[in-house]
């Protein structure tokens, strides 16, 4: 067959759990991916599927990954289990969600603080032309 024998990510349960992974964890990791999966794809299949029960209907006998140290029912008793009502993997899906906004929201700023820069040595250097004028606490560079 060719293709190690197991699933790779979770399965998602609706179309709104967000399962994706990054191009670069993608690309690097053999076994089963669905669609929901794949970067950029706009679809959510396979969904909540029995995946030992895919591979049993197959005929196919799963291995654990050796890297890892727990056993995939290891891994879904943690990923389900609950603290104060919310499961392990919302919190950390919504966790990775508010941290990806704080970088987003970083470099955003980043880029404005650069630009704040390259404007104020302009001033120092002398080589900005035209009027400047300050309102509301805006600086405003005119040439």
């Amino acid at each position: 067959m060719g293709i190690t024998p197991q699933f790779v990510a979770r399965a998602n349960t609706s179309a709104g759990d967000n399962v994706r992974q990054t191009w670069e964890t993608y690309l690097a990791t053999g076994g089963w991916w669905g669609h929901c999966h794949v970067p950029e794809n706009d679809h959510w299949d396979p969904g909540p599927i029995d995946q030992a029960a895919f591979f049993a209907a197959a005929g196919i006998t799963t291995q654990e990954d050796e890297n890892m140290p727990l056993t995939t029912a290891d891994v879904n008793a943690i990923w389900d289990k609950t603290i104060d009502g919310v499961p392990m993997g919302d919190r950390l899906y919504f966790s990775h969600r508010r941290a990806q906004a704080a970088l987003d929201k970083a470099v955003e700023l980043e880029a404005k603080i650069d630009a704040l820069t390259a404007a104020v040595a302009a001033i120092k250097t002398g080589t900005v032309t035209g009027e400047v004028t300050v309102t509301g606490g805006t600086l405003t560079v005119g040439t």
